[in-house]
């Protein structure tokens, strides 16, 4: 699924990068090089993938935030 994922990110396939994350994905796999999905988005060769590189952004976000909840209520003294 990881690599479908970076396929999908790097043809702009923004449907299917959503169809992938919500089936267990990586939003983190990264390719033989360590390119993820947004660095794929956001290649120079790749201009106008700004729809998927968004998307990946916000996803990139809301974990952000969902994993510092769980980090700041498992740490109270912080």
């Amino acid at each position: 699924k990881d690599q479908l994922l970076i396929s999908a990110a790097h043809a702009g396939d923004a449907a299917r990068v959503r169809r992938l994350l919500d089936d267990g994905a990586s939003i983190d796999a990264a390719d033989e090089n360590g390119w993820t999905p947004l660095f794929w988005c956001v290649e120079p060769a790749n201009e106008g993938q700004l729809e998927v590189a968004r998307f990946l952004v916000e996803q990139c976000f809301f974990y952000f935030r969902l994993n510092f909840y769980f980090w700041q209520s498992a740490n109270p003294e912080f």
